[in-house]
């Protein structure tokens, strides 16, 4: 099986900007309690090269040892404050973080397909009500033509009649194309719980 990688990447870039120097502030769970906040996040400094990361990440890790400091590539999706002690230099888009992205992707077009289900189906059950409208019309304009006493009124019935089965066909095809992309909607919603888990591809940096 072909791995996927859904952890998309910039393809552009400021110049001489290639490589960042990042810092985690994350709450303990003695904190859940007193902020609402999440965490924190610092830019220590971005370069044009690996190596010059490396080094001013060890400058201020020397001078700041309250918070780790970690090396991560511009334009990639990292890891949020990874583990120090189960990373190895860059390799921050790791098997999990790109099972994380595939998931959000995932739900983010499920939440699309829904949106849309629902949308059809609004459409499809005012359609509906509109036809049971017009053939309740329809029958009270057959019982009048049975009834009219002149052929000028049974005239201007029968150009009534006309004209609202002409309305009820239009509405019927409106109703079974919305029945068919109501049911490739369906198709796919199944497909999402059915579809095997796939192997995630690890990224690493390449030396």
């Amino acid at each position: 099986m072909t791995n996927i990688d859904y952890l998309t990447e910039d393809n552009i870039l400021p110049d001489n900007q290639k490589f960042v120097c990042l810092s985690f502030l994350t709450k303990t769970d003695d904190d859940t309690q007193k902020f609402n906040i999440k965490g924190g996040i610092k830019i220590r400094g971005v370069f044009s090269t690996y190596e010059l990361a490396c080094e001013y990440a060890k400058k201020v890790q020397s001078i700041d040892t309250y918070f780790n400091v970690y090396v991560g590539e511009m334009g990639k999706w990292l890891e949020f404050d990874p583990d120090p002690n189960s990373i190895k230099e860059s390799e921050y888009a790791n098997e999990e973080l790109n099972s994380m992205m595939k998931s959000y992707l995932e739900n983010q077009e499920k939440a699309k397909i829904f949106h849309e289900h629902r949308k059809n189906e609004l459409i499809r059950n005012n359609i509906l009500d509109n036809l049971n409208t017009r053939r309740d019309n329809l029958k009270d304009l057959h019982t009048k033509i049975k009834e009219a006493v002149n052929e000028d009124e049974k005239q201007k019935l029968e150009s009534s009649v006309n004209s609202i089965e002409d309305q009820i066909k239009k509405l019927d095809d409106k109703k079974k194309n919305l029945d068919k992309q109501i049911e490739e909607l369906d198709n796919q919603l199944h497909s999402f719980k059915q579809q095997p888990p796939s192997n995630p591809k690890i990224i690493t940096r390449e030396d």
